[in-house]
């Protein structure tokens, strides 16, 4: 019998500015759709950064511009004080011959509940009337017409209902704006509306959850939430891409922010609401973080955008004229990188690093960000930061717990080594004061599954004692974990009045894990965003060389702790957060103001929805 050699395991390592090589394991999802490959990335902390980039790049395209987004409103103004809004921005692009594509979900049912595309389908009533001759009319007759239904001041209607936060004059800006897209008045501007239909069945929700394999999810739905994540299911992709033609020029965006004008403010999340061509318009502070990218990812990008424009466009001719640009176009170099640095004014250059784009597409049984996130805390050993405008997905906190556990397993002494530290920034699930503020009530149920795992029933008290049986004012203590320090909080305006007190929505998605991995994008940590709705995110692994994760950490901890909370020392962190939130706390027990922007996490319900 012949003895078997075994295949020698050979790892070359080629030392860059020093003669020292560190292993790291593969953080990034294997076997994914996409593989990981050479990108730049630099983080778009709030509105303001955000779509000013965005803006910039839209102002110096020369070829075309993609874009695929939840909601759109044309009458949002990208840059505050003194911009354009987007819809002419984008009419401008157009005059300089440049091709935009603009890809949007909507439902007229969904709208009820969370209008997101105002202005839509607009028209004249008399079109209504006599329906067979209007849509014949060539396009000088159709600029006549309009123009003269315009001066007669005629109204226009549309099947996009207005936001509650915008202006008359922003809504029938919205609806002209629309009405000349959808009719052809400005030319080489392309606006398609996306949906799921072909993944809307009840029955299938059952099903949907055994394709994510190997991953358990268990079926706890009610009837409620079946119905909401079988048939109302929605395309909540956001990416910008610019000249994609030209890779000397081509930028990417992976956004988390919608573009309506609630999602614009600035690090500060003042209380003072402004004018929606001066500053924050929303209901609310509003955080949030989206990303410029550069690299082979952008071949990903477009492979995504390229696709859902042949399928809801019905046009396969961009693919076909796209299909002649390599990947290895879009290597990223220092000198590239740096222009595109300049062009846009980004606040923090983008840097190299390795990373992936991961999708949810349920049409497709892609499950990658699932992937992304349950395979990466399994590889914590310091700490795990999540900022998500949800924290409602059960299986996620069982993960966090069974690393725990195996760390222990393996030999960890908590006392000796030290815990794993878990920090959640997110949303109350309680029923805001004001009825204009966002709600993350329908929910407040799967929020409790979470936090009963890690321990953090404590949070939600009142539900907690319902489901036990007991009073509902019987002190619920926090579960000692061994190995594990939660720590759960939201957000208010720093700047709040004396017991008075205005809530920040968060409507981030980032998990940064150790220093080294980060994944961010549209989606939410819910399963509606792992399973049901069309996501894009990007994760990447940190070097290093110029290293990423630790001043987006350091960014986000400083702005939520007004600079108290931001040293690498995560056990000293962790008591200056515990002690911040005490404060806060009795600062509004007191009826005071607030110290920082760091809340606990409390819901003091005693009835929670099982919706989403």
């Amino acid at each position: 019998m012949s003895k078997i050699i075994p295949t020698p395991q050979v790892c070359r390592a080629v030392p860059g500015q020093t003669q020292e090589v560190i292993m790291t394991p593969q953080w990034l999802p294997e076997k994914s759709e996409y593989p990981p490959c050479r990108a730049a990335y630099t983080p778009l902390i709030n509105g303001a950064r955000a779509f000013e980039a965005v803006a910039r790049a839209i102002e110096q395209a020369k070829i075309s511009i993609d874009i695929i987004t939840w909601g759109f409103q044309a009458s949002m103004y990208f840059q505050r004080p003194g911009g354009k809004m987007i819809g002419e921005l984008l009419e401008e692009a157009t005059k300089r011959n440049v091709r935009v594509r603009v890809l949007v979900w909507f439902s007229g049912t969904g709208q009820l509940m969370d209008p997101n595309f105002p202005g839509w389908e607009s028209f004249y009533q008399v079109e209504q009337q006599w329906p067979d001759k209007y849509p014949s009319m060539s396009q000088t007759e159709r600029e006549k017409f309009f123009q003269n239904q315009k001066s007669n001041h005629n109204r226009l209607l549309a099947t996009g209902k207005g936001l509650g936060y915008e202006t008359e004059e922003q809504y029938q800006y919205d609806k002209e704006w629309h009405y000349r897209v959808e009719h052809g008045l400005i030319p080489g501007l392309e606006v398609c509306k996306r949906d799921l239909a072909d993944v809307k069945d009840l029955s299938r929700v059952s099903s949907r959850l055994k394709e994510l394999s190997p991953y358990r999810v268990e079926d706890d739905s009610s009837m409620m939430r079946d119905a909401a994540l079988g048939l109302f299911s929605t395309h909540h992709q956001k990416m910008v891409m610019v000249d994609y033609e030209d890779p000397t020029r081509t930028v990417g965006f992976v956004m988390g922010h919608n573009m309506l004008s609630q999602y614009w403010d600035d690090d500060k999340h003042s209380r003072v609401r402004k004018k929606e061509d001066e500053g924050r318009d929303g209901f609310t502070g509003w955080q949030d973080i989206s990303a410029c990218v550069f690299g082979e990812i952008l071949w990903h990008m477009n492979e995504n955008f390229v696709d859902s424009w042949e399928k809801d466009a019905k046009d396969g001719g961009l693919k076909m004229t796209r299909a002649g640009i390599p990947s290895s176009a879009f290597l990223p170099d220092r000198a590239r990188l740096e222009a595109i640095n300049q062009r846009l004014s980004l606040p923090v250059p983008l840097n190299l690093v390795m990373g992936q784009i991961c999708r949810t597409q349920p049409q497709y049984k892609r499950y990658d960000i699932l992937k992304a996130y349950m395979e990466s805390v399994k590889r914590a050993r310091n700490y795990i930061y999540i900022e998500n405008q949800y924290f409602r997905f059960h299986e996620l906190a069982k993960q966090i717990r069974s690393t725990v556990n195996e760390l222990i397993r393996c030999g960890r002494d908590p006392e000796r080594h030290g815990p794993l530290y878990l920090f959640v920034v997110t949303n109350s699930t309680e029923k805001p004061a004001d009825k204009k503020w966002p709600s993350n009530a329908i929910g407040g149920h799967q929020t409790y599954k979470m936090l009963e795992a890690l321990g953090r029933q404590d949070l939600m008290p009142k539900y907690t004692n319902k489901i036990r049986g007991v009073d509902p004012d019987t002190e619920v203590p926090a579960l000692d974990i061994p190995g594990l320090k939660t720590i759960i909080c939201t957000l208010v305006s720093p700047d709040s009045e004396a017991g008075k007190w205005q809530p920040v929505y968060v409507h981030s998605k980032l998990m940064l894990i150790d220093d080294i991995f980060l994944i961010q994008g549209s989606a939410n940590i819910n399963l509606r965003s792992m399973a049901f709705d069309s996501e894009i995110a990007i994760a990447l692994q940190d070097t290093d060389q110029d290293p990423i994760v630790p001043e987006v950490r350091r960014r986000l901890w400083g702005m939520h702790t007004d600079g108290k909370g931001i040293g690498d020392d995560f056990a000293a962190v962790y008591e200056v957060w515990e002690d911040l939130i005490s404060k806060n706390k009795k600062n509004k027990d007191s009826k005071g103001r607030p110290e920082t922007a760091l809340v606990e996490f409390s819901d003091n319900s005693k009835k929670l929805t099982n919706g989403d």
